[in-house]
């Protein structure tokens, strides 16, 4: 039975944002903040650290991984993308959320700009992927092999990212969360620092302010 429940999981949790549109009702918001940063680069490495000596399930419920796509005002540019599927008929709980959260040491001055996702001093990509109700389970990592192409026209940045995401040792859901490539193209729109919500980067008071639209 077990088997089971995590093989259904596994189809909605990695169903394509675009297909899962089709079945329900969700929301895309994308934005780039100047002058601003990860809250804390090196979360996803601290969290996978904490993973080996504690309980899975105590580290996770205080610390969940999506605490990772916070931000703070600081040196560099955010680039971000986040996704939110409401719920499929008479569904309860199966809410799902995708976040990408991207810094660069400095604002791209060419027109276009690529950057090898490798090279951690000048770019940070981190992923997060779950359900909104079991931030817990989420499945989150680093992109670190691949590469980012921002290119500027006229007030917005056009991000492609295509990369490979290296994901935390998480010793739940072990199956769902996978090395794996993830590709994205998406349009950015200025925001500043003040306008964040918790749903796009200000921490909240509880994860759910951080995984529901």
């Amino acid at each position: 039975m077990a088997a089971v429940i995590l093989a259904i999981v596994g189809v909605f949790h990695w169903m394509s944002p675009s297909l899962l549109s089709l079945l329900g009702e969700g929301g895309t918001d994308t934005f780039f903040v100047l002058n601003a940063s990860l809250r804390n680069p090196e979360y996803l490495d601290e969290l996978d650290a904490r993973l080996t000596e504690e309980s899975a399930y105590h580290v996770l419920d205080d610390t969940p991984s999506v605490y990772a796509h916070r931000l703070k005002r600081g040196k560099g540019v955010v680039f971000a993308y986040r996704w939110f599927f409401d719920k499929y008929p008479n569904g309860i709980d199966d809410e799902q959320f995708e976040k990408i959260t991207i810094w660069l040491s400095e604002s791209p001055s060419e027109s276009v700009s690529t950057l090898d996702l490798s090279d951690r001093n000048s770019v940070i990509a981190v992923y997060t992927k779950g359900g909104s109700a079991w931030p817990d389970s989420a499945c989150s990592g680093y992109l670190n092999a691949g590469h980012l192409t921002v290119r500027k026209s006229d007030n917005r940045f056009v991000v492609t990212l295509a990369g490979t995401l290296s994901p935390m040792a998480l010793p739940i859901f072990r199956e769902l969360c996978k090395p794996r490539y993830v590709a994205k193209y998406f349009e950015t729109t200025e925001l500043q620092y003040h306008e964040l919500t918790t749903w796009l980067g200000k921490p909240g008071e509880h994860p759910y302010a951080e995984t529901y639209r």
